[in-house]
């Protein structure tokens, strides 16, 4: 998913008229996105940036004063529309691929007498589900802005790793068998904690030990637990973590957790 992707988050989150688009309001919350991707340590292409920058200007372009009675040679016009031109071109796309999505499933809900049989199709591969990466960082950023404020020269002395975080989340999910995604990170203490469990959730996820669900556009996500089967196929969720999930989960805590004031 990319910046594209990212505009159009915000445009149906708070429901804005994608030809009349509030530049202001959506380069700070288009900033305000790709700063938590940064610090949860997520890979932020250099698409992203461009489009930033490419927010920032259009900004700036509507701050000057507009001179009337110039054609488009002579004006650039409103310095939106190409940007609402992407939009509307990659929306199309996206609603385009959705369709044949549809048409796939319809397919597949046909039986024609005599036909060859249908090869089984793998429903735990459904990882997100429906849900798109910005979606999960809507309900992280609401995590972040619970948390208490930062205190100088707190110190945790035991901090929980990955691996730990993703035994605790399945130990829980066994005992309950469905939690609030927001749920998850009620424990957590500071942003490296918020960090730890979000990249312990996206590795359960990979693993296919959790699976997540979101009902309604916007509305809460369901946590539920995997196929057990492939789960176990993919590896020991509680005992195995990508080291380099705890490296970046390390790096997090030097650039901001509160145990380095």
């Amino acid at each position: 998913e990319g910046p594209l992707d990212l505009l159009l988050h915000v445009i149906r989150q708070h429901e804005l008229d994608i030809f009349d688009i509030p530049i202001a309001f959506i380069a700070k919350e288009y900033a305000a996105y790709v700063d938590l991707m940064k610090q949860l340590n997520l890979e932020v292409a250099g698409e992203f940036m461009v489009m930033a920058a490419t927010l920032m200007y259009i900004k700036s372009r509507m701050l000057l004063p507009r001179h009337e009675g110039l054609d488009d040679e002579g004006d650039e016009g409103d310095p939106r529309d190409a940007l609402v031109r992407q939009l509307l071109e990659h929306k199309r796309f996206l609603e385009a691929g959705e369709s044949l999505a549809d048409r796939n499933q319809l397919q597949r809900d046909i039986f024609i007498r005599g036909g060859l049989p249908m090869t089984s199709v793998d429903e735990t591969d459904v990882g997100l589900g429906d849900l798109s990466v910005f979606t999960l960082l809507t309900a992280v950023r609401k995590v972040v802005a619970r948390l208490p404020e930062r205190k100088a020269h707190e110190i945790f002395a035991e901090r929980i790793s990955i691996a730990d975080k993703m035994s605790r989340i399945l130990e829980r999910l066994e005992a309950d068998r469905s939690v609030g995604f927001e749920d998850l990170f009620e424990e957590s203490r500071d942003r490296y904690e918020v960090i730890v469990a979000f990249l312990a959730v996206l590795e359960l996820v990979k693993m296919r030990a959790i699976r997540l669900h979101q009902s309604d556009l916007f509305g809460p996500i369901r946590v539920y637990l995997g196929d057990p089967g492939e789960t176990e196929s993919d590896g020991n969720a509680r005992s195995e973590a990508p080291e380099e999930f705890d490296e970046e989960a390390s790096d997090a805590r030097a650039d901001g957790g509160p145990d380095t004031a």
